[in-house]
């Protein structure tokens, strides 16, 4: 069974292994993939980033969001 991320409750917005399979993922792919507006992605993304469950990296229009760090420093 797929698990999804769920925030705020009730939508769907980050399959759990989306980021296993992939490397990484942009803000338009993500608002691709959920049929949202790029501002309604970045709000998700930011609270994504708040709860640990993605990182930044990259700077301004080259960024991208990868699994964060685990804590003995694999990824």
């Amino acid at each position: 069974d797929t698990v999804f991320l769920q925030y705020p409750a009730d939508e769907y917005f980050l399959r759990d292994d989306y980021l296993e399979r992939n490397s990484y993922i942009n803000l338009t792919d993500y608002a691709g993939l959920n049929n949202c507006t790029r501002y309604r992605a970045s709000e998700d993304i930011k609270q994504f980033i708040k709860d640990n469950v993605i990182a930044s990296v990259g700077y301004r229009t080259h960024r991208i969001y990868v699994l964060p760090e685990k804590e003995d420093g694999q990824n």
